[in-house]
């Protein structure tokens, strides 16, 4: 079931689905912007982009091993 449809219905997501969820949605985000940093309405929340899709990259690597 798609994730982000899981999310909408109230059903429940496991972490790693949300990490992928946001790789997916920063990577088209980057494909679609100049901006490298994201969360600008809430500079508690601020960070590049570029720094964040690495570290999900590497968090995510083998996650359909298990």
């Amino acid at each position: 079931m798609n994730i982000a449809y899981k999310i909408m219905t109230g059903k429940d997501v496991s972490k790693d689905e949300l990490k992928y969820l946001l790789f997916l949605t920063l990577s088209e985000y980057q494909h679609h912007t100049s901006n490298e940093t994201v969360g600008i309405t809430d500079e508690l929340e601020c960070f590049n982009m570029d720094d964040m899709l690495d570290t999900l990259s590497h968090q995510l690597q083998g996650m359909g091993d298990e």
